[in-house]
């Protein structure tokens, strides 16, 4: 049995990549398998992993990536899809931030959940609710929706206040949809100046990490089901 998890928004700059990649370093932190898929045209994941073997070739590494364009040069998933369905863990699709593809429909069927990191703006969850979620319910009737509230600010008590607010404008605009988990806030734990998804992927989450995306991610496996014993982490 495994758990097949999308990462998905048409809304560039949420953070797609980098939750993907952080639920991967927590689950395996949990000792749970773990393979990513990146679906994504940008490649992402998949050149950050390379990236970070050629610059430590000896380290082992904690969970395995699969682009969809080393297996096909037009990026379609129908062949490996049986395979990683087959698989026991978790596996994780960083898709792209589009639904225009046709490649996509099969990995949108066969998804136990779909994942979509969003901001409290309403300009971003009107697009969203409005414009993405609908298409993705007629491709998939039985998926969980889940919003996962990404950097948000919460310098000062204003910040707070304000965030607060717009949590509880957010809550009242999905809860209908689907579930909407603790948020991550805005940090220079998960800043990284040499690459783009904030965190590599090789090492773990570090203590400050590890707290930085926990209620979140502890939000998310509730939605799931998926309950860990003692909540064994870092």
């Amino acid at each position: 049995m495994n758990h097949f998890i999308l990462f998905s928004n048409i809304k560039g700059g949420v953070g797609k990549s980098t939750i993907c990649t952080l639920f991967a370093h927590w689950l395996a932190a949990k000792g749970e398998a773990v393979a990513v898929v990146d679906d994504d045209s940008q490649r992402t994941i998949a050149r950050q992993r390379q990236r970070d073997k050629e610059e430590r070739p000896d380290d082992k590494l904690p969970w395995e990536v699969y682009s969809i364009f080393d297996y096909d040069k037009d990026g379609e998933i129908t062949k490996l899809l049986p395979v990683l369905k087959s698989q026991e863990g978790w596996i994780l699709v960083d898709c792209p931030g589009n639904l225009e593809s046709q490649r996509l429909i099969p990995v949108l069927r066969a998804a136990e959940a779909i994942v979509i990191p969003t901001s409290y703006g309403a300009n971003d969850l009107d697009a969203t609710i409005e414009l993405f979620v609908p298409v993705l319910r007629q491709l998939n009737k039985e998926a969980k929706f889940v919003f996962l509230p990404n950097m948000i600010s919460e310098d000062n008590r204003k910040e707070k206040d304000e965030a607060q607010r717009q949590r509880d404008k957010a809550w009242n605009r999905v809860h209908d949809q689907g579930t909407l988990t603790a948020r991550i806030k805005k940090s220079i734990v998960f800043d990284n100046k040499h690459d783009v998804c904030r965190v590599n992927t090789i090492d773990g989450l570090n203590y400050w990490q590890n707290n930085g995306v926990q209620h979140a991610f502890e939000d998310l496996c509730e939605a799931l089901g998926v309950e860990f014993e003692n909540n064994q982490n870092i």
